[in-house]
């Protein structure tokens, strides 16, 4: 079974968005994804797909960071270097 996670970023606000969907293109809610400061083992904040699953980390300081994304009877899925800079636009 595949994961796919496909982040978005709204650098100007200071967040990270995205959706986990399956293979098939289906949301995937339930999902734990987590948030470390990049290259961290320790997570900063975590959150759990909605029913459609789209996840949020709001009000995020401008830096690096690496996502985790898992789920029971998926593969763990992991994206590194994820920029947050409100100065892009």
């Amino acid at each position: 079974v595949y994961l796919l996670a496909l982040p978005c970023l709204a650098q100007v606000s200071g967040r990270i968005t995205g959706s986990v969907v399956d293979a098939q293109g289906a949301a995937v809610p339930g999902a734990s994804v987590r948030l470390f400061i990049a290259g961290g083992s320790s997570e900063i904040v975590t959150t759990t797909t909605s029913v459609s699953g789209n996840y949020v980390f709001s009000n995020l300081p401008a830096r690096t960071y690496d996502l985790t994304v898992e789920m029971s009877g998926f593969r763990k899925q992991v994206i590194r270097s994820l920029k947050v800079d409100p100065g892009l636009e």
